[in-house]
């Protein structure tokens, strides 16, 4: 429950109810006639979400021995697997938003995709983000990378009402005519070098987050972000996607 006042200071501020989730949705406050046989069951029901990567510590790895790294992000479930490359990697599930695997030996690999799966029913896999590797962080140039890749935004959680603010994209293949897209707005971007872009987001991208449109037809709200999807493109070239995460303004200050 999320109260209107703080049951610390009156027991009776238990009564001021805001709003009231169960089972990752919000339920209709009210006498509810059809509560326990609904229709429709997924509207109380909730679905196994679909995970979304929104930043991987250490995007960059020094060496290539085997590594522990903390996958952030939402739409992680108890049994939500981190992926390196095809294969599978020992996983452990911290929190909703939380995931810590550990990265085997690449033998030598300069770059490694790492995606999220979840299993079915519903769940599906993330979009990768990639890790680079050591001296990959300068070799890597625009004529070994035939598209774009992106292996970290910052910020990339924000709270609700945020104003205007520059975003970094970090990852490799960009072009002085790359284009930084949030959602499905193209904002205005500088070229830094092949390895780094600023983008300038707009505050109507992030006015809002989940925990301001309850009811059955969110995704993501159990965890109280939206997420915008931000890519890289260079012309008919599209970037893997990693996902702004914008948090209600009660949740601003939670650490994770």
């Amino acid at each position: 429950m999320v109260l209107n006042a703080n049951p610390l200071d009156n027991i009776a501020n238990s009564r001021k109810i805001d709003r009231v989730m169960k089972g990752g949705q919000f339920v209709k406050l009210g006498y509810t006639a059809n509560y326990g046989r609904p229709r429709n069951p997924v509207a109380i029901i909730p679905r196994i979400p679909e995970p979304e990567i929104s930043a991987v510590t250490s995007a960059i790895i020094q060496s290539n021995r085997e590594v522990e790294i903390t996958v952030h992000g939402v739409g992680f479930v108890g049994n939500s697997i981190v992926r390196a490359g095809d294969s599978a990697v020992p996983t452990t599930f911290v929190n909703i938003r939380t995931l810590r695997a550990k990265i085997p030996e690449q033998n030598g690999a300069q770059t490694l995709k790492v995606s999220v799966f979840n299993a079915p029913p519903d769940g599906g896999i993330s979009s990768t983000v990639l890790l680079k590797y050591g001296a990959a962080n300068t070799s890597l140039s625009t004529t070994s990378v035939a598209e774009p890749a992106i292996s970290a935004i910052a910020p990339y959680r924000v709270a609700e009402g945020s104003p205007e603010f520059e975003m970094t994209v970090t990852g490799v293949g960009f072009l002085p005519a790359s284009v930084v897209r949030a959602g499905d707005t193209t904002v205005p971007t500088t070229f830094i070098d092949t390895q780094t872009l600023q983008a300038r987001i707009p505050a109507d991208l992030v006015s809002r987050a989940l925990f301001n449109a309850p009811g059955p037809g969110q995704n993501n709200g159990i965890y109280g972000d939206r997420t915008v999807k931000v890519t890289v493109l260079n012309g008919p070239s599209t970037s893997n996607s990693l996902s702004l995460r914008v948090v209600a303004k009660w949740l601003a200050n939670e650490r994770e």
